[in-house]
């Protein structure tokens, strides 16, 4: 998959927030209302995006607060 980043400012930042484009498709987070997706792939509750994990995969895990 293809990831532009556009932004990424962790949950230690004063306005925290992740804005990417993942094949072409625009993702964005932050710690109010989570993951929002552009997509059709939208799953339920259960089943995560696979844009969204695509860019989990490439973003540190404290970015959105995890402890190392």
């Amino acid at each position: 998959m293809k990831i532009r980043i556009l932004r990424v400012l962790s949950v230690r930042a004063n306005g925290p927030g992740v804005v990417a484009f993942v094949d072409d498709q625009l993702v964005k987070w932050n710690p109010k209302r989570g993951w929002i997706t552009e997509c059709d792939c939208e799953g339920d509750e259960d089943t995560s995006c696979p844009h969204v994990d695509a860019l989990l995969d490439v973003l540190d895990p404290r970015v959105m607060g995890a402890t190392a």
